[in-house]
């Protein structure tokens, strides 16, 4: 199972009071993992025509309904659920994670809430409760309840999940990293779940963190280009200038792009080899002239260097592709004054007001 599979996975934490003894309801919570709703629900409709005030039944009937898409329908259900049993903490946990999926965060929070009023040590209402203060960005609140929820569950793959993004959100790298290697043993280790875990973290600024990643997923998937690129983007922005170049240049051989080009100009830029930057970014234009980003990388390489003419001849072929570019305008104007054009310069001004 990868990542994407242990995240997808309807773990159904909020309902584990079930009797374990009871076969009929351990047969449905294994059906909707398995995905066969249609097969619960029918079991599900058995017992409650028999027995209208079967807790367990009103409850899982309602998770069913969840995901089939009926949020009406299945809060109905958890409703019926709370008010067979008042006290326990699942229906209130099912119901707070129904109203956050209808955006309703307020009530969705109170129901979290009173659920670990009636039960501290819940561990799907830490879950859920941490869940939902990440959405609303308030990242400190939520590794607190996260923190707690994988105390009291540790194989909860989705708690330590979002924890891992808390921490990256803010910027507690050092931490993530302890989370990284946690989601490692819950997982068969698979190049997808180290391409995800190092994806986040260089999304969040920890280079360091994502290289060692995305070089475990390189070396169990070593055709991906795409993490051949973002572990040398990683190096590259961790100061690691000679693997990123060594790394763009062998995925060059099996795959140039304006990408990589792009990206190799500015490598070569930062190691003190402008000529080298000028031919990768030429070939990158060449590669994807419908680029602007490109030609304006291409462009403004050459200002930096002084070969004014060039740059000039550069833009204004850009600027026929990319009229309504104001940088490449800009970087055209500039040009041309330090080039001494001043007329042309001026005119180039008018121009673009």
């Amino acid at each position: 199972m990868n990542l994407k599979t242990l995240l997808a996975s309807l773990l159904l934490i909020s309902v584990q009071i079930a009797n374990s003894q009871n076969q009929s309801y351990a047969d449905v919570e294994l059906e909707i993992k398995r995905g066969q709703l249609d097969v619960a629900r029918a079991t599900l409709d058995k017992v409650l025509a028999a027995n209208d005030k079967d807790f367990m039944a009103h409850l899982f009937l309602g998770i069913v309904l969840q995901e089939e898409g009926h949020p009406d329908e299945s809060i109905a259900q958890f409703y019926k659920a709370r008010d067979l049993r008042p006290n326990n903490p699942a229906s209130y946990v099912n119901i707070g994670k129904t109203l956050a999926s209808q955006g309703r965060f307020g009530a969705a929070a109170n129901q979290f809430s009173i659920a670990l009023r009636l039960d501290p040590n819940n561990a799907a209402a830490h879950s859920n409760f941490g869940v939902l203060l990440y959405d609303q960005q308030r990242w400190h609140e939520s590794i607190v309840h996260l923190r707690r929820a994988v105390s009291l569950a540790p194989a909860d793959g989705m708690s330590w999940f979002v924890l891992f993004k808390a921490y990256l959100a803010t910027r507690d790298f050092e931490s993530a990293r302890v989370v990284s290697r946690q989601i490692e043993h819950l997982t068969p280790a698979s190049s997808e779940t180290f391409r995800t875990l190092g994806a986040l973290q260089g999304q969040a600024g920890d280079f360091a963190g994502a290289a060692l990643n995305l070089q475990r997923a390189l070396l169990m998937n070593p055709n991906s280009n795409e993490i051949a690129y973002n572990l040398s983007l990683a190096w590259l922005r961790q100061g690691d200038l000679e693997d990123a170049r060594s790394g763009l240049e062998k995925l060059k051989t099996v795959h140039d792009d304006g990408e990589v080009e792009d990206l190799l100009a500015e490598i070569y830029e930062k190691q003190g080899h402008p000529l080298d930057a000028v031919r990768s970014l030429q070939r990158a234009v060449a590669l994807d002239p419908q680029n602007e980003e490109y030609c304006f990388h291409y462009v403004l390489e050459l200002l930096i260097h002084k070969n004014y003419d060039a740059a000039i001849l550069i833009a204004k072929a850009a600027i026929q592709t990319f009229p309504g570019s104001l940088r490449l305008h800009l970087a055209l104007v500039g040009g041309l004054y330090q080039a001494r054009r001043n007329q042309e310069g001026h005119d180039a001004i008018l121009a673009t007001s």
